[in-house]
């Protein structure tokens, strides 16, 4: 019996110590959500007809004249006709608004609440700063006056210093896909221009931008229009344009930054047709180092555009004549070259066949040397490499495996008889690679990248050692992105312990 009216004597001590503390496990907070209402000005109309509110941008004071929250972003939900946003929490007491602007999507702000003393406070029953109060589990919901903004209105007939805070800089993902004759070029430097325009579609604002491939760019733009255009200037004579991009798609759904959305330029046009090209070799002449033509090439098509001829001629140097030395003559089935075939001063010496499908094959047979090789070819454009295996009827063999980016081939091994003979790394520019063009794999490879090359490394190990080794190449361009003019240096191919002063080669390119 004395235990059980020990437990209850306990139990109403802890009862009442309870009740003297509840704020121990009571919080003190409360919370605020804001609408609007709207009041007619005597003159002007709304920024825009068609504006719709999306966000309240608000500053706060305590009772005190102490700034509890500065330029808050609220977004603004749909509530039957009528807006508010979501509710912000607040320490139980009393506060001043002393900012209050409504923006649309794009944050151009389209309502305000006057300030007392400005030039618009009359308008309104109850301008700025506005007192209010919160108390403790309970929502308390302000609906201040508010004025349209008019495009001719200044910030200061309301009381602001400015329609601040504006966000300078809105962010677009973008990205430069160019197709040159069927040939796709997704590695691509350009020059972007957004323009924006106001809602009657007349611009206010035009900036370029360098955009970089091939990952998508992120540029910044000014915010505060009612809608842009990106549009691609003449790279390569190639132009592209999205229009019509609303403010409202850029910040939709919303409040600090752009939807991920990337916006592509494509373009397109049909590829330049090389004509001709010469190259010459640096020689010693007496007045210094010059060119000396060695060779000149020239490219003939059908009516179609396809090439129909090649005509390969030597330079004399004893006649200072280029003289003509072999021609190639094309036949295709459907749109793919199938037969070349080779004649030297008029007389047939060699034949290459091609075969397409998992693996391309080709067959060349010369006279001259008595020896056919026959190429197969392996490319996995998933995985970005291939391999060639090459065989020669006179029993030789040697295996050619290579690595792309971008259909550029970046690195390279050649393997022979189980040995590795050498291995190469090559670097690319982004501009149009003129052989590519042409229509047909070539045996040295030369037609496979889509860009030019500028430099490589290769690590001759055994099998050939080359007396020169070509190093770097350096282009002039045209408008259109080809190259007119490549020079070639080379180092000695014995290796650094035998350097000699860099030789160099030139090729001119000629275009219909």
């Amino acid at each position: 019996m004395k235990t059980i009216k020990l437990i209850a004597s306990l139990a109403v001590i802890l009862i009442l110590h309870s009740c003297d503390k509840p704020d121990e496990v009571t919080p003190t907070k409360a919370s605020a959500t804001f609408t609007f209402s709207e009041k007619q000005k005597s003159t002007g109309g709304r920024i825009s007809g068609t504006s719709v509110p999306a966000f309240i941008l608000l500053s706060l004071e305590d009772i005190n004249g102490k700034e509890i929250i500065k330029d808050k972003k609220l977004t603004l939900h749909t509530f039957g006709e009528s807006y508010v946003t979501e509710a912000i929490e607040l320490t139980p007491g009393d506060y001043k608004l002393t900012k209050f602007l409504v923006q649309d999507a794009a944050n151009i702000v389209i309502y305000a609440t006057p300030l007392e003393g400005a030039d618009l406070e009359s308008f309104v029953d109850d301008p700025l700063p506005i007192n209010f109060s919160v108390s403790r589990n309970i929502t308390t919901r302000l609906s201040p006056q508010v004025l349209t903004v008019n495009e001719d209105d200044r910030p200061e007939s309301f009381g602001y210093v400015g329609f601040g805070f504006e966000i300078a800089n809105v962010s677009l993902k973008c990205n430069v896909k160019i197709d040159i004759g069927g040939v796709h070029y997704e590695n691509v430097d350009a020059t972007l221009r957004v323009k924006g325009y106001d809602i009657s579609n007349s611009v206010r604002w035009t900036k370029d931008y360098n955009f970089v491939g091939p990952e998508d760019n992120i540029i910044a733009i000014k915010n505060g229009f009612h809608h842009y255009s990106i549009e691609l200037v003449d790279t390569w004579g190639v132009s592209a344009v999205v229009s019509d991009i609303p403010a409202q798609t850029i910040w939709e759904g919303r409040a600090d930054g752009p939807q991920p959305h990337t916006y592509a330029l494509v373009g397109s046009k049909a590829a330049k047709k090389l004509t001709s090209l010469i190259t010459s070799r640096e020689v010693n002449v007496p007045t210094g180092i010059t060119y000396q033509p060695e060779s000149r090439t020239f490219f003939v098509y059908k009516g179609d555009g396809r090439l129909d001829q090649i005509r390969y001629e030597l330079f004399n140097a004893q006649t200072m004549q280029f003289e003509e030395f072999t021609t190639e003559n094309f036949t295709y089935e459907g749109t793919r070259v199938s037969k070349i075939v080779g004649r030297q001063q008029g007389k047939y010496f060699k034949e290459l066949n091609y075969t397409y499908g998992e693996q391309d094959k080709i067959v060349e047979t010369n006279l001259n040397s008595g020896i056919t090789t026959t190429l197969v070819v392996t490319n996995n454009e998933d995985t970005h490499n291939g391999s060639v295996a090459f065989t020669f009827s006179n029993g030789n063999s040697f295996r050619y495996d290579f690595n792309t980016s971008f259909n550029n081939i970046v690195s390279d091994q050649i393997i022979k008889a189980g040995q590795l003979c050498s291995k190469g790394i090559y670097a690319f520019d982004k501009q149009i690679n003129p052989f590519r063009h042409l229509g047909y794999l070539d045996v040295q490879f030369r037609n496979w990248a889509n860009n030019n090359k500028l430099t490589e490394r290769v690590d001759h190990q055994a099998c050939v050692f080359p007396t020169l080794i070509p190093v770097s190449y350096d282009y002039t361009y045209d408008s259109d992105g080809y190259p007119t003019k490549q020079i070639t240096s080379y180092k000695s191919g014995f290796g650094d312990a035998d350097p000699v002063s860099p030789y160099h080669s030139k090729a001119e390119f000629y275009y219909e």
